[in-house]
């Protein structure tokens, strides 16, 4: 009867404790600002609640003096990138809850919560941000994270950090997706010459209409589904023989050039089109794209290329190219070249 009484009291202390474990004395509640985060690491720290809405409430009829914690942790497509503040650093001064108090963290509160915090404290792992503390910009891996803001207990005194919410609490999922691809042209379409009219070594060629001057292009795709806005330029110069592209963009005087375009489009005007433009010359254009959000710190966008299509070879068209030239859709010179012979054969015979 007595080891009966005695594993009776076993099991309420196993359970009171474990009950004791799981109780909380401060509820957090996380959630992000926008469903895409921006992926500059170091600004969760500077001022968390631009990311998140950071909820405190305390559950006791007694003052809480507490200070938070931050954890960021990629979950998809792996789990090995992270960054935590660490627990055992006190900031200077607390945040203080009232009995039965519901806080929302303000702009001013949220700046302060890792400010005394030095960036070599920070933990980062997964080494993908090991260059941050020599001036280069921190930027987390796109992918899918989860974020965790811990309440600790305010008190110096204290050997080991107290923790004063559920563990399972003050979570929150959210998308880091900033990566676009540049540009691409539309139209006009490259075109492949059989024989002449190009410059030596060169096989590839776009034809504008200069009835319809009309240059189209691709906005810059991204990883997620996310809607950025873009603004776009377009530069166009003269290309001169056994001359690279990026030389003559770089050097050649510039015969036309249009910036702020709010659309991926642009057509040349017909003056232009009658006095810098001849159909003997080659030319090269290119678009440049770049972000037009205007808040970095929420919408930030890395084109590939820094935001720079492939440059596109043309030149006007002429009477004759309408019999002379065909489409290209992944031809080559000696396509052409055998085309060209099996049409002679043809009218031969």
């Amino acid at each position: 009867m007595k080891e009966k009484i005695m594993k009776t009291i076993l099991s309420l202390v196993m359970l009171f404790a474990a009950y004791h474990a799981s109780a909380q004395e401060i509820l957090v509640t996380v959630s992000p600002t926008q469903p895409v985060l921006p992926p500059q690491a170091m600004m969760y720290l500077d001022n968390p609640s631009k990311f998140f809405n950071i909820r405190i409430t305390n559950l006791t009829n007694k003052v809480q003096n507490i200070y938070l914690g931050l954890d960021l942790k990629q979950v998809i497509p792996d789990n090995r990138m992270s960054m935590k503040t660490p627990a055992n650093r006190f900031p200077q001064h607390p945040l203080t809850l009232n009995p039965n108090q519901t806080k929302i963290l303000t702009r001013a509160e949220a700046r302060q919560m890792f400010a005394h915090l030095f960036l070599n404290e920070i933990s980062l792992s997964g080494g993908v941000l090991t260059d941050y503390t020599n001036g280069i910009m921190a930027l987390l891996p796109e992918g899918t994270y989860m974020g965790h803001i811990t309440a600790y207990r305010y008190d110096p005194s204290l050997r080991t950090p107290y923790v004063l919410n559920n563990p399972n609490s003050g979570f929150c999922q959210f998308q880091i997706c900033y990566r676009a691809q540049a540009p691409q042209f539309l139209t006009p379409t490259y075109l492949l010459h059989p024989s002449a009219g190009l410059l030596p070594g060169r096989f590839e060629i776009a034809l504008l209409d200069a009835d319809n001057p009309q240059f189209t292009w691709t906005e810059p795709a991204m990883n997620c589904n996310t809607i950025r806005r873009y603004k776009y330029s377009i530069k166009i110069v003269r290309l001169m023989e056994g001359q690279t592209h990026e030389d003559a963009l770089a050097y050649n005087p510039i015969i036309f050039q249009r910036g702020g375009l709010l659309v991926p489009s642009c057509r040349i005007p017909s003056p232009i089109m009658r006095t810098m433009f001849d159909t003997e010359s080659h030319y090269v254009a290119q678009v440049t794209a770049e972000a037009r959000d205007g808040n970095l710190e929420k919408n930030f966008v890395m084109i590939e290329n820094e935001g720079k299509c492939e440059p596109l070879t043309f030149r006007l068209k002429k009477e004759e190219d309408k019999s002379n030239l065909k489409p290209l859709f992944g031809g080559s010179k000696e396509d052409g070249e055998n085309s060209d012979e099996k049409e002679g054969k043809e009218v031969e015979e």
